[in-house]
């Protein structure tokens, strides 16, 4: 009589053993980079804030960097992740969804599980980024209060106020245009007062002061009295009313051609009123708005134009820095030669005519 050997023989063995060597390549390579030609996830270079806690909102600033070890290259295509994948207890990940909000800077809010230790970018076609920047996930109890800064404006923020101490850690930091950066502060129940001074940067490194933002931060929870534990603050683009001085409210210039009285108000909703006036009163006005032609970041340069009721647009105007004055033949209805000729003394009885257009110079009084 036969009987079954309870050894199986070892060629049986080789199925098995060739399903559980692809089972541990897909779990291996799930855990490892995953590079597509011509694409290039980003680096983490920081955090805002860099501790939170499960269920937080943190900024991720990034960079996209070459990298021979990553296969990345100068010309590769930069692609924004979808998800990042944080390591969680008992050796497991967990995943949460990425949301571009510069092409500096992305969010996401800490998933359910995850601890401290260097999460993984995720992108289309199976990209995956590992070693990322390590993020540190704390309990509650042990968060700092204090405000993300993110900065949209064309320039650098180069120093954070609060009366006259520098908050802006450690010194010469700077804030890019499309980054943030996490501020400790002691949130009260009254808003505090932020005096930002943003820089234009020079290609030598040198930092222009351009202008001084006052912004607001903290205060009472909506319907409630208790103070915020964070904030978020963004500081968003600048406009060309901004720039011609009205900061949340008007900014009044005048204009100077011939001895002409006239005068020109800017509202921060972007209107602007033009008046000839005699003896200090208006004569005649004016309604137009004002239109941006150029304004990249970091720019020394303005380009604007007015755009009167009926849809026309008048002569490109362009501002220098500090955005205080600038000349043009045509502001409005106001041209460079809608002046009378005057009498220019020459020491002969009939003096000489003088007709030669003059530009138009605008400067801001308040």
């Amino acid at each position: 009589m036969n009987t079954q050997e309870n050894n199986a023989h070892p060629a049986a063995l080789i199925p098995a053993l060739l399903l559980a060597l692809w089972f541990f390549s897909q779990a291996f390579a799930s855990a490892a980079n995953v590079t597509v030609p011509g694409l290039q996830l980003p680096t983490i270079v920081s955090y805002a804030p860099p501790v939170s806690s499960v269920g937080d909102r943190v900024y991720a600033n990034i960079e996209f960097r070459a990298n021979a070890v990553n296969g990345f290259t100068q010309s590769a295509k930069p692609v924004i992740p979808s998800s990042i994948e944080f390591p969680a207890a008992g050796g497991r990940r967990v995943i949460a969804t990425v949301t571009s909000e510069t092409a500096n800077l992305i969010s996401f809010l800490v998933p359910t599980g995850a601890i401290t230790g260097s999460p993984a970018l995720l992108g289309r076609d199976g990209l995956r980024l590992e070693n990322q920047l390590v993020f540190r996930v704390v309990p509650f109890t042990q968060l700092t209060r204090g405000v993300t800064l993110i900065n949209l404006t064309q320039y650098a923020a180069g120093s954070v106020l609060r009366g006259t101490t520098e908050l802006l850690q450690p010194s010469g930091t700077r804030l890019l245009s499309g980054y943030a950066v996490f501020i400790p502060l002691s949130l009260t129940v009254t808003p505090t007062a932020l005096d930002i001074g943003l820089v234009r940067l020079t290609r030598a490194g040198a930092a222009v002061p351009m202008f001084t933002l006052r912004e607001f931060v903290g205060g009472p929870v909506s319907g409630t009295r208790i103070a915020a534990f964070r904030s978020v603050l963004r500081l968003e683009r600048l406009t060309v009313a901004e720039a011609l001085g009205a900061m949340g409210q008007s900014s009044e210039w005048t204009l100077f051609h011939r001895g002409q009285d006239r005068r020109m108000t800017v509202r921060s909703n972007g209107t602007v009123t033009l008046e000839d006036r005699v003896a200090g009163r208006a004569t005649e006005t004016s309604q137009y708005t004002l239109v941006e032609l150029a304004w990249p970041n970091n720019s020394a340069n303005l380009q604007f134009t007015l755009k009167d009721t009926s849809g026309r647009v008048g002569q490109a105007i362009v501002m220098h820095p500090p955005f205080d004055a600038f000349a043009s033949n045509q502001i409005g209805t106001f041209l460079n030669t809608d002046t009378l000729p005057f009498t220019l003394g020459t020491g002969e009885p009939e003096g000489t005519m003088v007709s030669d257009p003059v530009p138009l110079l605008a400067r801001r009084l308040r």
